[in-house]
């Protein structure tokens, strides 16, 4: 890749960026929520847990920004940059079917979502660092990609459920159903883990939602409060076991950089 094709990237990375940011104005136009506001669904994390979008898109924000400046952490700057990019187009782009209303269309675009994000965190968590690359740089990037990419990878199946229910497959009122979808997100995110190495962004993002989804349940359900636990657990003890491993080669990758 030549110079000129990294910069194009760097800058049409931080464009995107402040896009997906840009275009969630278009949400207050109407629409139904597929996230759960549509139909009033157990599994649903409560409302305060989507503030993490906000983090997510400063985040994405300032990683942007340091790749226009400094280049990606990973030294393979396109294998990053491409799956971020079709990322930020998605989310982008789920703003728009967001108005809409049609939770099936919104599941649909989370799917490219999550495809994108997991492609970014392998690569953000896997491939070699650039010679003389920042600590905090690097910590920056693996952490906001795998933080993006834990919440999309929940996102999804909170959206499927909305989408049942939305569309009478199933009753919204019952926990059954729903903590089988709950089982399915957790699997994912036990997943995304191993696929991110251990990644904090991943397990930070599990555990916040898991939590929501206790604060959300309340005494309505043990069924979904249990497992939403039983799935804290979980992430904590697969994050503790193979965040050593994931944490001593990225520190082996940067024993040269500068902090």
């Amino acid at each position: 890749m030549t110079s000129t094709q990294r910069r194009a990237g760097s800058w049409m990375l931080l464009l995107l960026a402040l896009l997906q940011v840009a275009m969630t104005a278009v949400q207050f136009s109407g629409g139904d929520s597929p996230g759960g506001r549509g139909v009033d669904l157990l599994i649903s994390p409560a409302p305060y847990a989507f503030a993490v979008w906000g983090v997510i898109y400063l985040l994405c924000v300032v990683h942007a920004v340091v790749v226009v400046r400094n280049g990606t952490a990973v030294a393979d700057q396109a294998a990053l940059v491409t799956p971020l990019a079709a990322l930020y187009l998605a989310s982008a782009s789920w703003s728009v079917a967001f108005t809409v209303g049609n939770s099936w269309l919104t599941f649909a675009v989370l799917v490219v979502m999550v495809a994108a994000a997991l492609r970014a965190l392998r690569v953000a968590m896997s491939h070699p660092l650039r010679s003389g690359v920042a600590r905090r740089e690097a910590r920056l990037e693996s952490f906001t990609v795998g933080l993006y990419s834990g919440w999309v990878t929940v996102a999804v199946f909170v959206n499927l459920a909305s989408a049942l229910g939305d569309h009478e497959s199933a009753d919204p009122a019952s926990d059954g159903w729903q903590a089988v979808v709950l089982i399915c997100a957790l699997a994912a995110v036990l997943a995304a883990l191993w696929l991110g190495r251990g990644s904090g962004g991943v397990a930070v993002a599990a555990v916040w939602a898991l939590v929501a989804v206790v604060v959300n349940v309340g005494s309505q359900s043990a069924l979904l409060a249990v497992t939403s636990g039983i799935g804290i657990a979980a992430v904590l003890a697969v994050w503790l076991r193979t965040a050593p491993a994931g944490g001593n080669s990225r520190r082996v990758d940067i024993a040269g950089a500068t902090s």
